[in-house]
């Protein structure tokens, strides 16, 4: 699991996750499984995350990311 910064600050926030998930938490994008994103708009380019391959693909980082609302945007 990797986190954008927004969500590393929080102490609490890395506590609550790796308490009710057990996921560790990951030391760069590219080695996660899953990424957090909380900032979409600041987040870094896409091939930071891992690509997985054509053999592959579900060894690729899925990406959540937080928006504001489904309907605009």
């Amino acid at each position: 699991l990797w986190l954008d910064l927004v969500l590393q600050a929080p102490a609490e926030v890395r506590s609550w996750l790796g308490f009710h998930t057990g996921a560790p938490l990951a030391n760069t994008p590219a080695d996660a499984h899953f990424a957090l994103i909380a900032t979409p708009a600041e987040m870094m380019a896409l091939d930071g995350f891992s690509q997985g391959t054509q053999d592959y693909p579900d060894r690729s980082t899925t990406l959540i990311l937080q928006v504001s609302d489904l309907v605009s945007g």
